[in-house]
């Protein structure tokens, strides 16, 4: 029975402590406050509601899918491309470029080195022609750096294909 009456006995004067601090201006204070950001939140779910942020919020989600699906697209091209083979072939047919126009210069050139590279600059003609319809089968999605990348390095490819077949002409 003793234990009851203590129980209440602190009972009681935590709830006398709980008023007396009632009384505070700064527990007044804090209590406005929270009335004031409970204001501003249903104010906030209540615009959730407007048909037009409605609308603004499912044009958002749909535009966050599109650039999922876009991502993915670009991330299997790239994946694509490194399977491929294309970029090692890329490479190793500017490498036999090089090496051609070098011994050109080095050695006066032959007929048969003049054939070899315009097998050589046909072959860049199908990679990139290989390379644009690999591009259209992402559609008209907006590329990322490394798409870009390799769009200008296919450029780069053909420009120089083209002034080496003049220098041939």
């Amino acid at each position: 029975m003793g234990g009851k009456l203590n129980d209440i006995r602190e009972t009681s004067s935590n709830a006398i402590q709980i008023i007396r601090d009632l009384k505070n201006p700064e527990v007044h204070e804090s209590l406005n406050r929270v009335k004031d950001i409970t204001a501003t939140v249903k104010e906030i779910v209540e615009s959730f509601k407007d048909p037009s942020m409605v609308k603004n919020i499912e044009n958002f989600r749909l535009t966050l899918e599109s650039i999922e699906r876009i991502s993915s697209k670009i991330e299997s091209l790239r994946t694509d491309t490194q399977n491929s083979g294309m970029m090692d072939e890329i490479s190793s047919t500017i490498k036999a470029c090089r090496l051609a126009l070098d011994t050109l210069n080095n050695e006066g050139g032959t007929k048969e080195l003049v054939s070899v590279s315009r097998n050589l600059i046909s072959e860049i003609s199908s990679t990139v022609l290989e390379i644009r319809q690999l591009l259209h089968t992402i559609g008209n999605a907006e590329p990322n750096a490394d798409v870009a990348g390799i769009v200008a390095n296919v450029k780069d490819i053909r420009d120089y294909t083209k002034s080496v077949r003049e220098d041939f002409k």
